[in-house]
């Protein structure tokens, strides 16, 4: 059997691949490109110690530019991008969230993925103080990223990231490489994370063939990639499991191929088993995603490439993921521009690197008590079904009723204007406990050159048949031309999310307003079924947050309780649903924690207003009524 031959040229890493061919090849490749996030000059400066290599300081433009109806989550000199968050299914005041961060300098590593936590449904926020390098200090971690997080039956929650490290000699060689998933939980909502045993997954490992400090050659038979998490909710007797979906590349008589593999860690035990989910031999499959039903039925979605026709596959188990059934076909689709899928580049959007792009399927089971119980939905990004619709890509849901067994006819969910070619991407997706499924994405609807991008929200309440209530939750648009000047390219990362609360839909994205490479994370939490803006911001790590605003509705005045983690002036504005501020102050003292403060607001008309504070630091956002 041919072994995959991996060359690390000090930490930018191709694969040189024997007897493949170059659509086969460029799978490889695009894996590594996805992965390896640390430039060799940065590692080399690292290790050196004497700034061979400075890093660019990207220009500052000013403050954050913000209007009433947001703040930033995870606001930081740094890039962070690619978020993965979840909501506890027993508190859902309990919200963990984990970004990339992206840092060669930093003693954390050039690479990790900080835990951010709420308890009280995002008015503050703490940072997990466990580091995802953790014991791996002694290694060079080169890349990975893919930070995974869910909650199981009982409150535990778990977080799985990829490392892509290499070890070196005494000689300052590499002499062996790396390529794990590692997982932790926790059982205290996220603050602290343990580890059970050696906390991996799956992983790969090779000793150097030729050892060299520019170009030693290791050979690995495959790699695994795109975790995803899921966990039994149900009454079944597989309550408690949690499943990880996954994609192994490697070689099998001089062809590279792509299997698809579900991981199932039972309740009662702390190791992840490998289970086989696909049936055929593909082209090219990636991007697994699984969830569980509300029977315990686990349903995994993969992309899958068959006779040269692109289109998604579903596959169920019934078994507690023992076993699952032969795929089905969900539907065929276009999605131009991607260069990991060999598709023309006709189809690019701009801003985002071709090597970058993707489908970027999603699947999320109906678990409510309503009439909706059980159904399954699907949402990916795409220029078509059959053929390209010449409308730039869209999102796309389709659903099934059945458990799988039929799907309907897709639906695009945007609702822009469909004679201008403007791009929507990247969907995230999730069903609440009252069966509304809520589905966001990047959205250029506003730019007739397809360039500055807002993130949307939308809400179907009649089984995803049609979305409404269409509206932006980022208040400030992205120029995508500079998303990825900062972080080699991998701008905003391959996925994002949407939480949903009975009464909420809460995404939670990257984005770059300030149009200088810098990636911050943020969050915002949307009424469902209301037609007003957002609810409330709240900044994750910022040490500024407000508690409580009372009496709402309001009269004569509103008495805000807020916490400051660091004594600092505070300003103060009251905002209308437009956005002009109407009253502005500045609080000069405050004390550490817990501060109160009585603002007038007689001559206000009734209606809907924000109360934002703001200091050097971070920004926080309520809104309240006035009636009278």
């Amino acid at each position: 059997m041919k072994l995959l031959k991996l060359i690390i040229i000090v930490i930018g890493i191709t694969f040189a691949i024997d007897n493949l061919s170059a659509q086969n090849s460029k799978v490889l490749d695009w894996i590594m490109k996805e992965k390896v996030k640390v430039k060799p000059e940065e590692i080399i400066d690292k290790i050196n110690g004497k700034g061979y290599f400075k890093k660019n300081i990207r220009p500052k433009l000013g403050d954050y530019p913000l209007s009433a109806n947001e703040t930033a989550v995870a606001k930081d000199d740094e890039v962070e991008s690619e978020v993965h968050a979840v909501i506890n299914p027993l508190d859902s005041n309990n919200i963990i969230l984990s970004p990339i961060y992206q840092n060669v300098q930093s003693n954390e590593g050039p690479l990790s993925c900080p835990i951010y936590y709420t308890t009280n449904f995002g008015k503050s926020w703490n940072k997990s103080s466990f580091k995802t390098g953790g014991d791996l200090s002694n290694y060079q971690i080169m890349g990975g990223g893919d930070p995974m997080l869910v909650f199981d039956a009982n409150g535990v929650a778990y977080m799985s990231w990829i490392y892509l490290y290499g070890k070196m000699n005494s000689s300052n060689m590499f002499d062996s490489v790396f390529a794990k998933t590692f997982w932790v939980y926790s059982d205290d909502k996220g603050a602290t994370w343990k580890k059970a045993g050696d906390y991996t997954i799956i992983g790969i490992s090779a000793k150097a063939t030729q050892m060299s400090l520019f170009s030693p050659i290791f050979d690995l038979k495959g790699m695994y990639d795109k975790q995803w998490f899921a966990s039994d909710l149900s009454n079944s007797q597989y309550r408690g499991n949690v499943y990880c979906a996954m994609i192994k590349i490697g070689i099998e008589n001089n062809q590279q191929t792509t299997d698809n593999f579900v991981f199932v860690k039972s309740k009662n035990s702390n190791q992840f088993v490998a289970v086989k989910t696909n049936s055929y031999k593909y082209d090219f499959s990636q991007f697994n995603t699984v969830d569980v039903d509300k029977l315990g039925n686990v349903h995994v979605l993969f992309f899958g490439s068959k006779d040269g026709q692109a289109a998604l596959y579903h596959t169920v188990s019934k078994d507690g993921g023992a076993t699952f059934s032969p795929e089905k076909k969900i539907t065929n689709l276009i999605c131009l521009g991607s260069a990991m899928l060999g598709t023309e580049s006709t189809g690019t959007i701009p801003g985002i690197n071709e090597q970058r792009f993707y489908p970027a399927p999603q699947i999320a089971c109906d678990k409510s008590s309503s009439s909706t119980k059980n159904n399954i939905y699907v949402v990916f990004n795409a220029n078509g079904i059959n053929q390209n619709l010449n409308n730039g890509h869209d999102i796309y849901l389709v659903a099934s009723h059945d458990g799988g067994e039929t799907w309907d006819t897709p639906i695009i969910v945007n609702n822009d204007t469909k004679d201008v070619i403007t791009s929507q991407f990247l969907p995230a997706l999730t069903v609440n406990e009252n069966g509304v499924v809520v589905v966001s994405w990047y959205d250029r609807r506003s730019d007739q050159n397809n360039i500055q991008t807002h993130y949307y929200v939308a809400c179907s309440f009649n089984e995803g048949k049609t979305f409404v209530d269409q509206r932006a939750a980022s208040s400030k648009e992205t120029n995508f031309n500079f998303t990825g000047t900062e972080n080699g390219d991998f701008g905003v990362g391959e996925y994002n999310m949407v939480l949903a609360s009975k009464n909420y839909a809460i995404p939670v994205w990257a984005d770059g307003r300030q149009n200088n490479g810098n990636l911050d994370i943020y969050i915002a939490f949307l009424p469902i079924n209301s037609t007003t803006s957002v609810d409330r911001i709240s900044g994750v790590n910022t040490g500024l947050s407000i508690d409580n605003i009372s009496p709402n509705p309001a009269n004569d005045y509103i008495n805000c309780t807020y916490n400051i983690d660091n004594p600092s002036p505070i300003e103060y504005s009251i905002i209308d649903y437009s956005g002009k501020t109407l009253i502005s102050n500045i609080i000069s003292e405050n004390n550490q924690g817990l501060n109160s403060i009585s603002i007038k607001v007689n001559e206000l008309n009734s209606g809907m207003y924000y109360l934002k504070m703001k200091n050097d630091n971070a920004y926080a956002l309520m809104k309240f009524i006035i009636e009278r």
